[in-house]
């Protein structure tokens, strides 16, 4: 009755409605993510410590980036009728914090940052 070709149409349509188009922000806040929690990983390993619960976290952390673009979606898009345009400023916020999240954790490798950015991220991320 279903071909391989109608159900990923389906999972498609299903996935859009949730998270509204697939369009080159969110598919670069995607790739950001996987590039955060990757080197966070690692970061953690160099730095010896890795810890299973902030594994965990991480993961739990991640999940819900994608859990609040797809209630902004469904709000803004199904609910207010306004379009993507509040959706994609949520996305380019997100994109920006993954993206200092990857600078600091590449300087927890070792490697030295311009002042500035050194104090930016001082500010977002304060050590414990």
């Amino acid at each position: 009755m279903f071909n391989n070709r109608t159900s990923f149409q389906f999972e498609y349509l299903c996935l859009t409605w949730l998270f509204g188009e697939f369009n080159e922000a969110f598919i670069s806040l995607i790739v950001l993510l996987i590039m955060d929690f990757t080197t966070g990983v690692i970061s953690s390993f160099i730095n010896h410590n890795f810890k299973g619960s902030v594994f965990v976290k991480g993961l739990i952390k991640k999940m819900f980036v994608f859990v609040l673009i797809c209630a902004v979606n469904i709000v803004t898009v199904h609910t207010l009728k306004v379009g993507y345009s509040i959706r994609d400023y949520v996305i380019y916020a997100l994109t920006g914090y993954e993206f200092l999240s990857i600078i600091n954790h590449i300087r927890h490798f070792g490697l030295r940052v311009p002042k500035v950015v050194d104090d930016l991220l001082n500010l977002f991320f304060k050590e414990t």
